[in-house]
């Protein structure tokens, strides 16, 4: 039998050997490149390899710009593919770049395509990426969709001015007695809310850059367009954000993206570049809203079941009670979750971390050993209604996201804790409070570098508010890189992103084994293993039943199948193990059976195996 590679040993020295490659043909960095540069450059790439690149416009935004998605590996008839998705909100030009450098690697670099397919997607959102190119420079997540934002029968009335005509739209604070935000004990350039219940007063308001355009008292609130494709996917959509849109796809972008994913079920990996970072800022597991073992149902939920509403319940007894009245409906733990009211799962699964602590140590590895510096701000959460949520908690596939860049901080050298006891929980609280915030963090990146990445406040003459003063963070500034470091960050981390097409799920027939029972009748038994670096599915995807389990067919004329089914799915194979299935088979004359291995996920596979010969 073939055996499975084990042990950490083998994994660390793979992903030592990963050659530095760089994409030497195509790509080469000296601007951010905007929509008209982004399409020639794709359009280049898929003009000089015509049999292996194609390209896909999966949607048109409000704004009459193409997305676009680059296949690379069209001649690979079978087998995985992984969905690569840059920019969802607009306002990371970094990770266009990223998701372009990757796709010349790729090409320049046949070990990590060779068998797999790749899907590339470098601007989720080209309306608002097109922000960092425009005068003044507008840090939005908006598409160009017209939204009555402020709800007052028009729409785009009331955007954004740069009034101190310094090219770019910043913030706006005016004293007030009623304000609800006070100058920063970090840093004066900060403002931070006040907080009533520590007894802070509000000195200030603060405004976005602009004047009152529409007469309702409201500054900048009906900004031109109207909707973030980034946090338009239907997991933990959240309703009553007005940048989400009305409903889940509701953004031509977002939707786009789910049926183009949809119409290819191959997809057994998904990639995102944009703000966070799930291999640096690791999913913790958290606790559910409700005991699953001591669910309460409404009354309503109980007429239609036969159950009493005045008892608790199991989530499987649940299953059982409601699927034994729609014998023609699949009943899924979600489908119970929703009627029930209580909400999408938010908890990612026990197994499934494990595995994003494993994946963490190697990229962190990875980029020490390039001497990469790991000391920067943290990374954002990925948000409700985010592409890297709907994919991990809904596709059921392994979801990888990563932040490319953020400036650096100085190490933090206060004493360690002593563990355990209550004074060490007391000094941990403390020095949680002492610890910098991201904000102070970025200004002293910028100071330390000299990069002009906020502008102080000055004194302006307001024509509505009167006396305030402008200034705060320059757009782009906190999650961009210089741009002579752009190059040098991508050279360094897209060889990983590449190497991830290891960590696939590989499915195989390992061995099989028969046994002469007597008069013709055998056993059959079977072993697959998976030989990738991910179970197939998650442990979330199991929960959700999806994606669609492998198929292990049998087929022979002259064997009759007198245990086992002919069609066997395998719902659930882990990482490096190996799942035996038994038959019990009759052939009373040398004869031969073929065993097929089959699903969208993995490379298609047979074997021919023969009794009595």
């Amino acid at each position: 039998m073939k055996h499975l590679i084990k042990g950490t040993f083998l994994v660390c020295l793979f992903f030592a050997l990963i050659p530095d490659v760089t994409a030497r043909t195509l790509y080469e960095f000296k601007e951010f490149r905007n929509h008209q540069k982004l399409h020639t450059f794709l359009k280049n790439l898929q003009g000089q390899n015509q049999q292996s690149v194609a390209m896909h416009e999966i949607a048109r935004t409000p704004g009459g710009l193409a997305v676009t998605v680059i296949e690379i590996g069209q001649n690979i008839n079978d087998g995985p593919a992984i969905f690569v998705g840059a920019n969802y909100e607009g306002i990371t030009p970094l990770a266009t770049e990223a998701a372009l450098y990757l796709a010349q690697f790729l090409i320049d670099s046949a070990k990590y395509r060779s068998q797999v397919k790749w899907y590339i997607l470098p601007s989720g959102n080209p309306d608002a990426a097109q922000n960092y190119f425009a005068t003044p420079r507008l840090k939005s997540t908006l598409n160009a969709m017209p939204v009555n934002i402020d709800v007052d029968d028009q729409t785009d009335e009331d955007g954004y001015e740069d009034l101190n005509k310094d090219g770019y739209i910043t913030m706006m604070r005016q004293k007030a007695p009623d304000g609800d935000y006070r100058i920063s004990e970090e840093d004066p350039r900060l403002m931070v809310k006040a907080d009533m219940a520590k007894g802070e007063r509000g000195m200030y308001k603060l405004f976005t850059e602009g004047i009152e355009n529409d007469g309702d008292g409201l500054f900048n609130e009906d900004e031109p367009g109207g909707v973030n494709p980034g946090i338009n996917f239907p997991h933990d959509f959240q309703y009553f954000d007005k940048e989400a849109g009305l409903w889940p796809g509701y953004a031509p972008e977002t939707y786009g993206v789910m049926k183009f994913i949809y119409d290819h079920p191959e997809i057994a990996m998904t990639i995102t570049f944009g703000e966070s970072n799930l291999l640096l800022d690791i999913p913790q597991e958290g606790k559910t809203d409700f005991d699953p073992n001591r669910i309460r149902i409404p009354e309503r939920l109980a007429r239609q079941t036969g159950l009493a509403p005045n008892q608790t319940y199991t989530m499987e007894l649940l299953i059982q009670a409601v699927s034994a009245r729609n014998p023609d409906i699949e009943i899924t733990e979600n489908m119970i979750l929703g009627s029930l009211n209580l909400g999408p799962e938010k908890n990612f699964r026990k197994n499934d971390i494990a595995w994003y602590e494993k994946l963490s140590k190697e990229y962190k590895s990875f980029l020490t050993a390039r001497n990469v510096n790991l000391n920067r701000v943290v990374p954002e959460k990925p948000r409700g209604g985010s592409f890297e949520l709907w994919s991990y908690f809904q596709l059921g596939v392994p979801t990888v996201a990563i932040n490319l860049w953020k400036p650096e901080v100085k190490k933090d050298t206060t004493a360690v804790h002593q563990a355990g006891g209550p004074q060490s929980k007391r000094t941990a609280d403390m020095e949680a409070e002492k610890k910098p915030t991201t904000e102070k963090q970025t200004l002293d990146y910028f100071d330390q570098n000299n990069i002009k990445g906020f502008t102080d406040w000055q004194p302006f003459k307001h024509p509505q508010l009167g006396d305030v003063e402008i200034g705060g963070f320059i757009p782009f500034a906190s999650n961009t890189p210089p741009a002579d470091e752009v190059e040098s960050l991508l050279k360094v981390q897209i060889p990983f992103v590449a190497s991830l097409s290891e960590k696939l799920p590989r499915i195989e027939i390992a061995d099989e084994k028969i046994t002469m029972l007597g008069a013709g009748i055998y056993r059959l038994e079977l072993f697959v293993a998976n030989y990738g670096g991910s179970s197939y599915p998650t442990e979330m995807g199991q929960r959700n039943q999806q994606p669609a389990p492998v198929i292990l067919t049998l087929d022979g004329k002259d064997v009759e199948l007198l245990e086992g089914q002919q069609h066997t799915p395998i719902h659930q194979i882990g990482e490096n193990q190996v799942r035996k299935f038994t038959w019990v088979v009759k052939s009373e004359k040398p004869s031969e059976i073929t065993a097929r291995l089959e699903g969208r996920v993995i490379i298609n596979q047979t074997r021919k195996i023969s009794f009595g010969k």
